[in-house]
Order: C-alpha cells, then structure tokens, then sequence
C-alpha cells in the first residue's frame, strides 16, 4: 500500500517538475478506465490533455521530445489486482503548468480492496491530495485508526 502510494505521489511530483523546468504542460493521465489500470507522464504540446502521438526516443532517453509532439516522460503499470486508485477530481487527468500549478485541486484514494466492500479499513487505504497551487501529501489520520480523515469510500475518495 504505502509503495502505491509513495509511486503516484512521486509520479505527480516529476509531472509537475517537468512542467517547470521544460516550460511546458505536462499532463498524468490514467491508461484505462479507471486508475488503477495504471497511467502515463507525458508533455502535452497541442493541449489536449490526452497523449496523441507520443514517442519515446531509441537512444532510451525518454526526457528528449520533438518540439511539435506530445512526448511520453513515464508509463506506469495498473496496480495490484484488488487495488483500486479513484479521484474525486481527476476523472481522467490531471496536468501541471509551467508555473507548477494543477489544473485542478482534489484527492485520490487508493485502498486494498480484497473484501470488496470498498470501505476503507485499518491500514488498507491511503489518501493522496493534491492542493490548489499543484502541492501533493498524503492525507492526515489524526485519530490514529488507520483510515485517512474524511475517507469512506474506496470508489469515491
């Protein structure tokens, strides 16, 4: 759970990087229907918010981009079966401004759902926020009963 986590946390922190320092929007967007199904990186040239046609470069460095074309910086792979990963927020993606700014504010949830009652339960969820200027933490349990606050849900953080 917590290395689920700590990957989506870092690939949001590269996406938002990335915008920075190449000034330009970059955009994590989920690779199937839900985001679980994994997601990738990618430098969003036309603004489309979805990758049109992304190539990786042979040489295996994948941060060099043509300057007229969507590029692909990280592909991630769906995650454990009974995992899931949802967004309040993020129905398909989330991107990053060359200012480091989030299209949008909101939390994802991600839970071991192996029972399938898709309630968080004691150490089989964590919440992932991202704030209004594109800052990303994990959410808070303040009552210490291994459920972030706020989260009852593992489909609809």
């Amino acid at each position: 759970m917590t290395s689920t986590a700590n990957q989506l946390i870092t690939s949001l922190n590269f996406a938002r990087s990335e915008a920075v320092k190449r000034g330009k929007i970059v955009v994590v967007r989920k690779s199937g229907t839900n985001w679980e199904d994994g997601w990738q990186v990618f430098v969003d040239i036309d603004r489309s918010s979805s990758s049109n046609t992304n190539a990786f470069n042979d040489d295996g460095d994948n941060n060099l981009c043509e300057a007229n074309e969507d590029c692909n910086l990280r592909i991630y792979e769906p995650l454990p079966t009974n995992f899931t990963l949802r967004a309040n927020n993020f129905s398909t993606y989330i991107s990053y401004s060359p200012t480091g700014e989030s299209n949008t504010f909101g939390s994802f949830a991600i839970c071991d759902n192996s029972d399938g009652n898709n309630i968080p339960e004691r150490g089989t969820a964590k919440q992932i926020i991202v704030n209004t200027v594109g800052r990303v933490r994990l959410g808070q349990d303040a009552n210490s009963d291994g459920i972030p606050d706020g989260l009852t849900s593992c489909t609809s953080p």
